[in-house]
């Protein structure tokens, strides 16, 4: 059968009108295969492909990549290559050699190029590396990194940044970017990472406004940190965490709360309250005895305390440490 000139490249753009991107995959592999003159386009779609598909691309793919690009280095065919192979090999998992070929970016085609591959090479960092590299490169990209280049990643990395303890990092990239009253999951990550700061004030000033469990949690928490225990206890009751919320009435020393709004059975912390009230009951002076009877009764009044104070404390010290955990 005769050669068609670029026919795998039609037969690609058809495939990829009708949504098939396996087979784009496939039309494309045969094109590069077959080395013809549009092989180099061919293998850059074929890695942008392959990066938003998020599939595997053979191991060889980089080396040629470059070896194309060695050939145009000196057109837009040869940057365009460039780009395709930083994200090359940051798929084949390369990612010290990807870095490494980002000054040739920037001083060809200027910072907005190296902001653009600096997408999918973050991106592929933060979704594929392990902990050791991720924060390696990740912690440089924070510190370093122009608002420009951190837009479009910044929220990911944060994330992951926060997962493994470095929040004043992810805070730092967050930053970075104009914070839109409207981005809600941005503002909950300002909070958390407020949070994780030892900031409560700053996280109560980013949860303003925003609405639903998570955010309705991590408010409890900073009110908490700030010692407004009864409105920590309130937001609780909102997420029905009857254990919290009776946590919170407890310190805040609103006995009345916990009896009435939260039930005893949903409740552990809300039986300290119980015994609460009988301490304060049986720890009151005697009045109106004789001193023979005004003595025994506060014999039998420092007995009943006892007994209650010790059952306070079987209460209360498992419950604390379990909400510390």
């Amino acid at each position: 059968m005769e050669y068609v000139p670029e026919i795998h490249l039609a037969e690609a753009a058809i495939a990829e009108l009708e949504g098939d991107t396996e087979l784009v995959a496939e039309k494309l592999t045969e094109e590069v295969a077959e080395r013809t003159e549009s092989a180099p386009s061919a293998l850059i779609d074929l890695i942008n492909l392959s990066y938003k598909e998020r599939k595997a691309i053979s191991p060889d793919v980089p080396e040629l990549t470059a070896s194309y690009e060695l050939e145009s280095r000196e057109n837009e065919l040869g940057m365009r290559l460039l780009r395709a192979g930083v994200v090359s090999l940051a798929l084949t998992g390369q990612f010290a050699q990807a870095l490494e070929e980002l000054p040739q970016i920037s001083k060809h085609e200027g910072p907005a190029a190296r902001a653009d591959v600096m997408e999918p090479l973050m991106t592929l960092l933060t979704e594929r590396a392990d902990d050791v590299t991720f924060l390696h490169y990740g912690l440089a990209f924070a510190r370093q990194s122009s608002s420009a280049e951190a837009a479009a990643v910044a929220e990911i990395m944060a994330r992951r940044l926060l997962d493994l303890g470095f929040a004043e990092q992810a805070q730092s990239l967050l930053q970075k970017l104009a914070l839109e009253p409207e981005n809600k999951e941005r503002r909950l990550m300002m909070a958390e990472t407020a949070l994780a700061l030892g900031k409560p004030h700053n996280a109560l000033v980013e949860l303003m406004g925003l609405e639903g469990s998570r955010a309705n949690r991590m408010r409890a928490e900073a009110l908490w940190r700030n010692g407004e225990f009864s409105r920590s206890g309130e937001y609780m009751l909102v997420e029905e965490d009857m254990n919290a919320a009776a946590r919170g009435f407890w310190h805040s020393e609103n006995l009345d709360a916990i009896e009435t709004r939260v039930p005893a059975e949903d409740a552990p912390f809300g039986q300290v309250a119980t015994v609460t009230s009988e301490i304060s009951k049986t720890s009151k002076d005697p009045e109106g005895l004789s001193p023979l009877a005004h003595a025994r009764a506060l014999v039998e009044s420092s007995i009943g305390t006892r007994g209650n104070i010790a059952d306070l404390l079987s209460r209360v010290t498992p419950t604390e440490n379990a909400a510390a955990e």
